[in-house]
């Protein structure tokens, strides 16, 4: 049954900037050295990188011989505008720590197709990552990596399909808390607007998008895809490809946005509830180009929108039906992703109940693991180091939490943070830079801040079971 809870808006979306030669230089720097201790992190022994190998992960196979990504993976730059061209590379300690299987290579729909709908794709950024990938794995044989790709639309789509029913303002607040409603209305109460309406989206956070739930904004993103298919469908580095369809901002598409300044402007471009349901319901048919590789599939528990109220009203078994929909028309290529892993500690047993929100993710975790036992593969991505940091109240308690939980709901493997590039120390002269943390920038503390042999156990700990 649906349930409400009224909250005051406050989104994340992935913020992503990188300098990619900078960040690979300064990590590969850092391999093979000592190096000082960042907090109470440890770090990787000197020359552990050269030597430690990677654990005897199985294969787990999809049809026509493609393999699922087992372990642990490298989410991907973490931080670029989103006018900017994603930089993609090999960017972890030592190039790729042998603890890490996989990355995800991430590219914008506004970098892909610039010149207009149907007109052809331009994968400059996909296959410059791919060429490092294939140079590693060569150098590489006994421990090489898959690629999970991921491309994003809505604030990150071109201009022309921002016109395709828009363009649409969107406050996209960058981790920061977005325009709040004035006053948060009761559960049940007749929801009223703010009297002075809603607080203004700071000028610095307005993006635009297109009306991403509507027929035709659709029909120029499966074109997308259908050409993205036609070109990596067959190249076995991508073992991977993830379902963005209804995307607003980032690469959740069941987030849409809830700040009462956009769902205004939403809801005055057409938005519906209905409408964004039916996009959902229908997201997966961009994919049917992709007939080899295993398609991941990212959920979250499904809201309904209270226009001009923070009321929000919940259906976790509409996200469970659609969940059940990918494994009925993909078979054994369906991947179940959620992105918000360790945002949240359950309710202490015998405490005050959690709320719906919160019970929601974890109704949802414990439905994912259920498929798992039938079969079905499932990851995870953590949710932000930040959230890993405030929620459990240390680095080190949030990153084994969060691998904790992957492996308590049946995850086979993990997407992880990076450092974010701000957070490598400058090193004085003549001194090794730290691929790590600055005290005082939790939100971006990477997993490289992790030993090695740490970073193995997690992989090790993760249940892949194949179908």
């Amino acid at each position: 049954m649906p349930n409400h809870f009224f909250i005051y808006p406050k989104m994340h979306r992935r913020q992503r900037l990188l300098v990619a030669v900078i960040a690979t230089a300064a990590i590969a720097a850092g391999c093979g050295r000592p190096v000082p201790p960042s907090s109470a992190i440890v770090q990787d022994l000197p020359n552990y990188c050269a030597s430690a190998t990677s654990p005897p992960y199985p294969d787990v196979l999809a049809p026509n011989g493609k393999k699922f990504i087992v372990g642990l993976l490298d989410l991907g730059q973490t931080n670029f505008p989103s006018a900017s061209t994603p930089a993609n590379t090999l960017y972890y300690a030592c190039n790729v720590s042998p603890a890490i299987n996989g990355l995800v290579v991430n590219d914008n729909w506004a970098d892909l197709q610039p010149g207009g709908e149907n007109t052809p794709i331009m994968t400059r950024n996909i296959d410059a990552a791919l060429a490092a990938v294939a140079a590693y794995n060569a150098s590489n044989p006994a421990h090489p990596v898959g690629v999970r790709l991921r491309v994003m639309g809505g604030i990150d789509a071109p201009g022309w399909a921002k016109d395709i029913g828009g363009p649409i303002p969107i406050c996209d607040a960058s981790g920061s808390t977005p325009p709040p409603t004035p006053f948060p209305t009761p559960p049940g109460a007749t929801p009223t607007p703010s009297p002075t309406g809603p607080t203004p989206c700071p000028a610095e956070f307005v993006r635009t998008a297109g009306a991403y739930w509507t027929v035709p904004y659709q029909q120029a993103w499966s074109n997308v895809q259908h050409q993205l298919a036609a070109k990596y469908d067959g190249n076995p580095l991508i073992a991977e490809v993830s379902v963005t369809s209804c995307v607003s901002f980032g690469d959740e598409e069941f987030l849409s946005p809830i700040d009462e300044w956009t769902t205004d402007n939403l809801n005055e471009f057409g938005y519906t509830n209905e409408a964004f349901e039916a996009c959902l319901m229908q997201a997966l048919d961009a994919y049917s180009g992709w007939r080899r590789t295993i398609i991941d599939d990212i959920f979250n528990p499904f809201y309904m929108i209270t226009f001009h109220s923070p009321i929000l009203t919940w259906d976790v078994g509409f996200t469970e039906a659609l969940m059940q929909n990918c494994v009925s028309s993909l078979g054994s290529r369906c991947l179940l992703d959620n992105q918000e892993l360790g945002k949240f500690t359950p309710a202490p047993s015998g405490g005050p109940t959690a709320p719906p929100n919160v019970q929601n993710l974890f109704a949802m975790w414990s439905y994912m693991e259920s498929l798992h036992e039938q079969g079905v593969m499932v990851t995870f991505q953590t949710t932000s180091p930040g959230n890993l940091l405030h929620t459990w109240g240390s680095n080190d308690a949030g990153w084994n939490a969060v691998v904790q939980l992957a492996r308590q709901f049946g995850a086979g493997s993990l997407e992880l943070w990076p450092p974010e590039l701000s957070t490598l120390p400058s090193p004085a002269p003549g001194g090794t830079p730290i691929p790590c943390l600055f005290v005082g920038h939790p939100e971006f503390t990477g997993y490289t801040c992790f030993s090695t042999p740490t970073l193995l156990g997690w992989g090790q700990s993760l249940a892949p079971n194949g179908p």
